[in-house]
């Protein structure tokens, strides 16, 4: 649970050659209900949102919550945001988000 530059960059070197071994096209008979076609749709969907969980992980430089960094250990205020993450044509593009506050949504 304990995250470092390193061990996130070590991630996702992981998921990187999971997605190459994993492919560009599923494998099967294209049938209509293909338990291995589909599999590989799912797999493909995990490997994605663990490769953006994985890369907001890198991209907040704080300890904040069940996200904790031993190389960046105290919370920041300018990080009082979410990272809402999208599909964009060179990846992941993560856009930080103002955090909704006790105080605003009284």
């Amino acid at each position: 649970p304990f995250r470092t530059e390193s061990k996130l960059d070590r991630a996702l070197a992981s998921i990187d050659d999971m997605t190459r071994a994993l492919g560009q096209r599923p494998a099967g008979d294209n049938t209509a209900f293909d338990l291995r076609r589909l599999e590989w749709f799912d797999l493909r969907n995990m490997l994605l949102v663990a490769r953006t969980v994985a890369l907001a992980g890198r991209a907040r430089r704080e300890s904040r919550g069940a996200h904790q960094r031993e190389d960046f250990p105290g919370m920041l205020p300018h990080w009082r945001v979410n990272q809402v993450a999208r599909l964009a044509a060179g990846g992941i593009a993560l856009t930080p988000v103002p955090a909704l506050t006790e105080a605003a949504a009284q």
